[in-house]
C-alpha cells in the first residue's frame, strides 16, 4: 500500500509541475499594465500569490523527497527540475517590484485606498519601503536568471557532504565497529 501511495502522490505532483510550469506565461499579461488601476495591480498580486504558493508546495515536497535519500538521483533530478522552473518564474516575475516602485505615489496612495487592494496593502508598503534599494526591471531580471547559477556550489556540496562523503568506522562503547556519519557523530563524543 505504501508504495501506491508513493506513486499517487508522485503523479499529483507531476500534475502540479506541469500546471505551475504553464502559468508562469500569465506574468506576461500584468507587465507594463501594473499603473493602471487598483484592479489590474490586485490581479497581479493575487496571480503571483497563488502561483508562489503551488511553487512553495512544490518545492517542499521535492526538497523532501532529497531528504529521505540524499543519494537517490531520481529524488535529486525532482529537485533539479522544481529548481529550474522556479528560476524561470522569477524571471518572469522579476518586473513586478519595478514596475510596482515606478506607480506615482498620488496614485499609489489612491490605489492603496482601493478595496481590491486591501488583502496586498501591507505586502505593497513593504515593496515601497525598499524602492531606493531596487534596480531597474532589466537590472532585476539579470539578478533573477542567476538565481540557480548563484546556488549551484551549495547544491554541490551537500550533495558531497550528505550522500557521497564517508568517515569511516569507530569503535563504540562497546567494542563494536559502526560507522562514524553526521547522524552519529555527537553521539560518539559524548559516549564513553
Amino acid at each position: 500500500m505504501g508504495s501506491l501511495d508513493a506513486v499517487r502522490r508522485r503523479r499529483r505532483w507531476e500534475t502540479a509541475f506541469k500546471k505551475y510550469e504553464k502559468q508562469i506565461a500569465g506574468y506576461e499579461k500584468f507587465k507594463g499594465k501594473l499603473g493602471a488601476d487598483a484592479k489590474t495591480l490586485a490581479a497581479c498580486l493575487k496571480f503571483d500569490d497563488e502561483l508562489d504558493r503551488l511553487g512553495d508546495n512544490l518545492g517542499s515536497y521535492a526538497h523532501l523527497k532529497t531528504t529521505e535519500d540524499t543519494s537517490n538521483s531520481d529524488s535529486q533530478r525532482l529537485l533539479g527540475r522544481f529548481r529550474n522552473v522556479a528560476s524561470k518564474a522569477g524571471q518572469a516575475a522579476s518586473y513586478i517590484r519595478p514596475e510596482i516602485m515606478s506607480i506615482p505615489a498620488a496614485t499609489m496612495k489612491k490605489f492603496l485606498a482601493a478595496k481590491e487592494i486591501a488583502p496586498y496593502k501591507l505586502v505593497l508598503e513593504r515593496v515601497l519601503r525598499y524602492k531606493a534599494h531596487t534596480l531597474s526591471p532589466s537590472e532585476e531580471n539579470l539578478l533573477a536568471m542567476q538565481a540557480e547559477m548563484a546556488n549551484a556550489s551549495n547544491q554541490v556540496f551537500n550533495q558531497l557532504n550528505n550522500a557521497d562523503l564517508k568517515f569511516g568506522f569507530v569503535k563504540n562503547e562497546h567494542g563494536e565497529e559502526v560507522e562514524l556519519s553526521h547522524a552519529s557523530f555527537s553521539a560518539f563524543l559524548h559516549s564513553p
